[in-house]
């Protein structure tokens, strides 16, 4: 079974010394929550935006929320060019150049798991199936947005299709790309790098309004989305299909179905009423990771023949019991 593991160690060789990276990470800091800082501050209703959740939906709450990820985005640019010096795209992939294709595939996969059970909840529903005619609460546990409205979602739609490639791919650039090859510094373990970067994705989004619906089982499936998809990272030599991934999932969230505490509110189809009322359960949890997250693993491991990797996984665990 090949593991590909180039894309971790791109970071040997190049400057890093302990001071570059504290720089590196400072400087990207700042200009993620202090430069990003600045539309909200300059915003007409800042005391809104500084809200954790509920902060009604409107095209330029969206775009002043969503702009910090291009400030960030920036300053990672300047912080491989000017502190590490290297080129930006050492930082996206471990092939010549980007892998399209992985990307394209990866959206797919991820727009079939998860548009096909919300169809077929619609669809077993009869109470939804006038849902565009009126509001109404559907049996199958979703709502149907009240304020809908087809001009402002098409618009909605052309925005979020711009913003969203923009704030995925600096998370996935910083955490999958910046984080892991720095860890790649001091270990080639697999398993120890995936659980170290899924665990700061985890802790990057803590303060999520989200977190009221179930702290422990939304941090679990974080961290098992965080960890899954540093592990595809690292096998697939890049961020291309992680990225994939996280992009439709972000876009149908905001397109789809999303929450009414959501931390950044969009004029989504639908509302999942249904979470108001028992939270995230522990099915919820199997359900996610179990059909977003190993299926499409598994799919992938086919597709790239990488094996299932379980072998390589408790292999590299128990190297690790033995240090």
């Amino acid at each position: 079974m090949q593991i590909h593991d180039g894309f971790s160690t791109l970071a040997r060789g190049h400057k890093n010394k302990f001071i570059y990276w504290v720089s590196g990470i400072v400087i990207i800091f700042l200009g993620w929550q202090v430069l990003g800082l600045t539309p909200i501050l300059l915003h007409p209703n800042t005391d809104q935006l500084l809200q954790s959740g509920n902060i009604p939906y409107s095209i330029l709450n969206f775009i002043t929320l969503m702009s910090g990820f291009l400030f960030g985005l920036i300053t990672f640019v300047f912080v491989a060019k000017y502190i590490h010096k290297r080129p930006f795209i050492s930082y996206i992939t471990g092939f010549k150049t980007i892998q399209y294709d992985r990307i394209i595939f990866a959206i797919v996969i991820s727009f079939l798991l998860s548009g096909i059970p919300l169809i077929l909840m619609l669809l077993a529903s009869n109470d939804c199936q006038n849902i565009i005619d009126k509001s109404i609460e559907c049996s199958s546990g979703l709502e149907f947005n009240p304020n809908f409205s087809f001009v402002s979602y098409i618009i909605f739609i052309l925005i979020a299709l711009v913003i969203t490639p923009i704030q995925v791919g600096f998370e996935e650039i910083l955490f999958r790309g910046y984080f892991l090859q720095g860890l790649g510094l001091f270990t080639k373990s697999t398993v120890v790098l995936s659980l170290i970067v899924g665990s700061l994705f985890m802790i990057a989004h803590l303060a999520n309004p989200e977190t009221s619906y179930g702290m422990a089982k939304y941090m679990t499936i974080l961290m098992a989305t965080g960890t899954i998809w540093a592990l595809i990272t690292i096998k697939g030599n890049g961020l291309e299909l992680p990225f994939g991934f996280h992009l439709a999932n972000n876009l149908f969230v905001f397109l789809f179905i999303t929450t009414k505490n959501s931390v950044i509110s969009t004029p989504a189809l639908f509302y999942d009423v249904g979470i108001e009322q028992t939270g995230i359960t522990w099915t919820d949890v199997i359900f996610t990771i179990s059909f977003t997250l190993i299926i499409p693993y598994i799919i992938l491991a086919k597709k790239y023949k990488w094996g299932m990797g379980f072998s390589y996984l408790l292999k590299s665990y128990s190297n690790l019991k033995k240090k």
